[in-house]
């Protein structure tokens, strides 16, 4: 292995050691701190590493004392190679970003004076399918949002740039499926937005086959996914699509506790807002919450009444005024002065003759729109 990575180096390569995951081993429960500094300071002299990840999951990640382990012997090792780069591998779900114990694992570096360049969401696994490329973008803007309460000196923007996505390409390990066509939503969102670390899981997968440990099942040929995925580094951003046109709301209805709603109705809840079904169950959208399932509900903004279309201009049948014509009610003529008269009276006769700049009982001026 140290060869192949040397040779992997050698060719402009980085290489980004991850320790822990959903069944490895995890140093800070057998060892103390200054035991898993010496370990990994070694791997790390040995390979000439500069980033180091930790993938914290399951029962390993509600563990205080397991944090505080890892923190301080991730402090100690940024004390001797002023250079390394720390990311945090975290589950999370798309409308609520990391769950609790993410956010005990980052404050408990954090506090410990750990320098945290990536927070890399596993963007798979949700429990559900759906658009999973706009679920991966949802689940990086909800966790940028809890990222304020950790890094409070950063913008939005940067906290978003420190964000890495992590999906599992494919069929998940439920009902989701990770498509190219996601791939490519989620490269476009990080050329845009300064993504540090775009990864999947993983790379014997992007392959044909049922979906596996050697297949992805959704691969029509090998390496599919990490062509996709390499674009984000050597494509320039595409312009972003022109937004879709807000739905008219007119059709909206209230919303009622408990109906279910077919795909396509917009609703009016109790807060004020719009939202979208999105989504046909089993019986439309199965009585849920448009503010807590955003499988069925998205907001949505309604777009203006359309402008009436104007009136068509009444000089449009206007006729040239010829002297003595009989003109009957409602004509508008031309006059040679070049303005516009409109007939206004029956006579005998229409306008009898008469001339519209003199007579204002058969003529009005108009004015042409």
């Amino acid at each position: 292995m140290k060869s192949d990575i040397a040779s992997f180096q050698a060719a402009g390569g980085k290489v980004i050691v991850s320790f822990g995951g959903a069944d490895g081993a995890y140093l800070e429960s057998r060892c103390t701190a200054s035991q898993m500094t010496s370990l990994i300071d070694g791997l790390i002299q040995r390979h000439a590493l500069h980033d180091l990840d930790f993938d914290v999951e399951g029962s390993q990640a509600s563990s205080a004392k397991l944090n505080s382990v890892r923190s301080a012997a991730i402090k100690a090792l940024q004390a001797r190679h002023s250079d390394l780069k720390v990311s945090f591998t975290l589950a999370v779900m798309p409308d609520t970003g990391l769950d609790p114990t993410g956010i005990a694992i980052l404050k408990s570096a954090v506090g410990a004076g750990v320098k945290i360049s990536v927070v890399n969401v596993m963007a798979m696994d949700y429990g559900y399918n759906g658009d999973m490329g706009q679920f991966a973008i949802q689940a990086v803007r909800a966790t940028a949002q809890q990222l304020a309460n950790v890094f409070p000196g950063k913008s939005n923007a940067q906290l978003v740039a420190m964000v890495g996505i992590t999906p599992m390409i494919g069929h998940n390990d439920d009902s989701g499926v990770f498509t190219l066509a996601h791939a490519a939503e989620v490269v476009s969102f990080a050329q845009s937005n300064a993504t540090p670390l775009l990864a999947f899981w993983d790379l014997q997968r992007d392959a044909t086959g049922a979906s596996g440990d050697k297949g992805s099942g959704s691969n029509s040929s090998n390496f599919q996914f990490i062509k996709e995925f390499d674009k984000a580094a050597t494509a320039a951003p595409s312009p972003s699509p022109a937004p879709s046109p807000s739905p008219s709301c007119s059709n909206a209805v209230t919303w009622v506790d408990g109906t279910d709603y077919a795909k396509g109705t917009i609703v009016k809840y109790s807060n004020g807002k719009y939202y979208l079904e999105v989504n046909n169950g089993t019986h439309g959208s199965d009585g849920t919450d448009p503010t807590i399932s955003t499988w069925y509900w998205q907001p949505t903004t309604c777009a203006a009444p359309p402008a009436p279309s104007p009136a068509p201009s009444p000089c449009s049948k206007a006729v040239t005024w010829i002297a003595g014509t009989n003109y009957p009610k409602g004509t508008i003529v031309k006059f040679t002065n070049g303005k516009y008269y409109l007939e206004v009276n029956n006579g005998t006769n229409g306008s009898d003759g008469t001339d519209p700049t003199i007579s204002t009982w058969y003529w009005q001026p108009t004015s042409c729109n």
